[in-house]
């Protein structure tokens, strides 16, 4: 089972309205993080726990509604 976090984050972001500047302010998530999981760059497995839990709390939304399962 394969869990892509990258677009969901971005569909999320968008929903909410906010920008990539104003999602990292808000989720104490840095800038450059935030842009390198929307291009797909993704990031260092370990740190995506810590960085799923800071932006569902900025999104307003649930660990489960973040991850998508293949």
């Amino acid at each position: 089972m394969e869990v892509i976090l990258i677009n969901r984050v971005q569909e999320y972001r968008n929903k909410q309205g906010y920008t990539q500047f104003e999602l990292a302010e808000a989720s104490k998530v840095s800038f450059n993080t935030i842009q390198k999981l929307e291009s797909a760059k993704g990031i260092n497995s370990d740190a995506y726990v810590s960085v799923a839990l800071k932006l569902v709390k900025a999104l307003g939304i649930t660990v489960e509604e973040l991850f998508k399962f293949d």
